[in-house]
């Protein structure tokens, strides 16, 4: 995964996009709650912390819950 987001812009842009989208959402927020569904590794969620760490006065409360689908059928088995 984090070859591909090195070597395909899209990936790239989206990540930052919604971050950016969901900082902005959040901006005088105490707490945040974010519900990720396929997860898979997260790693999307590493530059999201980092400026949520930056930003002036106190860092709110983080907490991301992340569902990842491990059925037969999301891992191509069922035809």
């Amino acid at each position: 995964m984090h070859v591909l987001y090195e070597i395909c812009p899209y990936w790239k842009f989206a990540y930052t996009s919604a971050n950016a989208i969901l900082k902005e959402a959040m901006e005088d927020k105490p707490r945040v709650h974010i519900v990720d569904f396929q997860i898979a590794q997260g790693s999307q969620w590493v530059p999201f912390i980092q400026s949520l760490a930056r930003r002036p006065g106190v860092p709110p409360f983080l907490c991301i819950t992340g569902i990842d689908d491990r059925s037969r059928y999301m891992l191509g088995e069922v035809g």
